[in-house]
């Protein structure tokens, strides 16, 4: 039997996640999911309590300061379970199997997770038999505390234990989008039905799609902002796409979901205005944010986007870099209170400014003596600046100021994938920002240099025994490795390889190893021995699903090593979308471009898929010919 002496105290000083470091104060007897753990669970028959959140969670600190800080919720806790806490960003494959037992038992889902298992026999998994969200210590949103919550599960366990069934994870995948080279239809009809789709939900008045809290819909954004480039949509159908493509665009830009001193983003806004954001700022959405504002400056023929995908750079270098690489995430607290950081009192700002530049900043931004958030203001934007060299003054100066303020708790994991998806995003800055005068050989502003250096980071440090593995912490790598890290390895190397002709090497390795993740048609998102293969993520939201990544990563390797590829059919609006941009790819709504010589030029389209190699051809919508043939 494991010694008691190994959990009778919390033992997660010595994890490699900042989320659960941050766990390691509370009087609960904390451990991390592994063998030891769940062997210690089978022998006392305790039922597992596991916890799964991330380090930037607010409800996930909430939680953690209050039940979880609780002395008597602790000594039952201690008492009559076992408790491991969870990394949701470490272990995507865990996460994503108790988010479906909760989406499937209660209808909805988030963070952070609290999801009970019974104890099971060697080599099987823990069965869930409840799970929820948040729960206060207190009687609260007409729920009962948290301490009578957990009487009701253990008395409950202990009447049915026998009861409790495995959950089938294999259920709770949303249906699958028709594989490549089934029958696909006319692509117009399925554009069609998208597009309406799309409009159905889009919000007319404030932009974005919903009417509840905005976030930015990336993938949404990326697909609509390629489709305008194509001749799929007719007229009509392109205005409406880059209509809505655009507004959104605008009001993230103008509005309170970015950072208009730093530079970059935050995750999402409150509000249905886009004023009011949650403070967090993560790796994945400046990646995806850089990507959308770099295509749609060249697509939309917008300076402003591109001055704000060079914001992003700012801020990624200024604030997320760690050497070659990037963190995962800022906390949206500052000592315990969200957004301290980032807002201003009138008093703050006149004393900070000059009588002109105080009148400039009035004019330009939503001030007020009230505030907008917690009787202090955060920046929003009224419309595009009049004088931008007065503005470059006045956010040297609040800059300036807000830095030598108490700052973020910053997560310092770095993340395979969306680091790679970093690189993806500074070679599209390449692309779109540099100008004619960007070339490979320049690259003036380094963003093809520093994806270059990126690639090379993470294959340096995350590529182990002929494995890509998910993270790493102060040299300390995450031994479990998974889909979603292969495929925007993937992704990466063929993006950089189209200007370049790099890595074709290693192109042909990953596309081995991110076609083994494939099984009977569809991709498995781990096979890692501590936990049940779970069938890969196919919802597009906020980053592109495992699934999608690697579909478009294939493609691109295909297209590179010069094997053949069928049409495939549209998914879901934005269910799917990333899944869709790889779709007008692989249906010929793309420029495929052989050619010995990059091309630089800033006129060329968007959906333009150039790579290195003889003759010069160009090949679209099913038909290629010699030379260069762009419309």
């Amino acid at each position: 039997m494991s010694s008691d002496l190994d959990f009778q105290r919390n033992n997660l000083e010595r994890s490699l996640s900042p989320y659960l470091r941050q766990h390691a104060g509370n009087p609960v007897h904390w451990q991390e999911w592994n063998e030891q753990t769940l062997a210690y669970a089978r022998e006392t028959g305790k039922v597992i309590l596991a916890s799964v959140g991330y380090s930037t969670c607010h409800w996930c600190h909430v939680m953690a300061a209050e039940a979880f800080s609780d002395d008597e919720v602790a000594r039952y806790l201690n008492r009559n379970f076992v408790c491991v806490k969870i990394d949701r960003e470490q272990r995507p494959d865990i996460d994503r199997y108790l988010m479906g037992y909760l989406t499937a038992t209660t209808g909805q889902g988030g963070w952070p997770l609290n999801a009970f298992l019974a104890p099971s026999g060697r080599g099987e998994i823990p069965r869930p038999f409840f799970a929820m969200t948040y729960a206060s210590v207190t009687p609260r949103y007409g729920m009962p505390a948290f301490l009578e919550i957990l009487r009701q599960i253990l008395e409950f366990y202990q009447m049915h234990s026998e009861q409790i069934v495995e959950f089938d994870y294999g259920t709770m995948s949303s249906p699958e989008t028709r594989a490549p080279g089934e029958s696909v239809g006319q692509p117009e009809d399925a554009l069609g039905e998208l597009l309406s789709a799309f409009s159905s939900r889009f919000d007319r008045q404030y932009a974005g799609f919903g009417e509840g809290q905005k976030f930015p819909p990336h993938n949404t954004l990326l697909f609509l902002t390629y489709l305008c480039a194509t001749s799929l949509p007719s007229a009509l159908e392109r205005s409406e796409a880059a209509g809505m493509a655009a507004s959104t665009l605008d009001a993230m830009m103008k509005r309170g979901l970015h950072d208009h001193l730093q530079g970059g983003f935050f995750r999402y806004c409150v509000d249905r205005n886009w004023t009011i954001p949650h403070f967090e700022k993560m790796l994945y959405d400046q990646a995806m944010l850089l990507w959308v504002y770099s295509v749609a400056s060249a697509q939309f023929h917008d300076s402003a986007y591109a001055l704000t995908a060079r914001s992003i750079i700012r801020c990624l270098r200024e604030t997320f870099s760690s050497g070659p690489l990037f963190i995962s995430a800022h906390d949206a607290d500052t000592n315990h209170q969200e957004g301290a950081t980032y807002i201003w009192s009138i008093e703050e700002l006149e004393s900070l400014l000059s009588a002109e530049e105080f009148d400039f900043l009035s004019a330009e931004f939503e001030l007020g003596s009230r505030g907008n958030f917690e009787g202090r203001n955060h920046l929003v934007r009224r419309a595009s600046t009049r004088d931008p060299r007065m503005f470059e003054t006045i956010r040297e100066k609040l800059l300036a100021a807000r830095r030598l303020r108490p700052q973020p708790a910053r997560d310092a994991k770095i993340v395979t994938s969306w680091n790679a998806l970093a690189g993806v995003a500074f070679v599209a800055a390449h692309r779109y920002l540099t100008g004619p005068t960007g070339t490979v050989e320049s690259d003036g502003d380094g963003y093809l240099r520093q994806a270059q250096e990126i690639r090379d980071a993470l294959l340096e440090r995350h590529f182990r025994d002929g494995r890509l593995h998910h993270s790493s912490i102060d040299g300390q790598v995450q031994p479990e490795h998974f889909l979603e890290d292969y495929a925007a390895m993937l992704l990466l190397l063929t993006t950089i390889h189209q200007l370049t002709g790099e890595s074709l090497e290693q192109i042909s390795f990953f596309k081995a190893r991110v076609d083994s993740y494939r099984r009977n048609g569809h991709f498995q998102e781990s096979e890692n021995e501590d936990f049940v293969a779970v069938r890969a993520e196919q919802y597009d939201q906020p980053t592109p699903s495992s699934s999608a990544l690697a579909g478009r990563a294939l493609l691109e390797a295909a297209i590179i090593l010069h094997e053949p590829y069928l049409p495939r059919s549209f998914g879901r609006a934005h269910e799917n979308d990333f899944a869709n941009l790889t779709a007008l790819l692989q249906n010929g709504e793309f420029y495929v471009v052989e050619t010995p010589h990059p091309i630089t030029d800033a006129g060329a389209p968007v959906n333009m898929f150039q790579f290195p190699g003889t003759p010069l051809t160009t090949c679209y919508r099913g038909a290629c010919t010699p030379g260069i043939t762009l419309r």
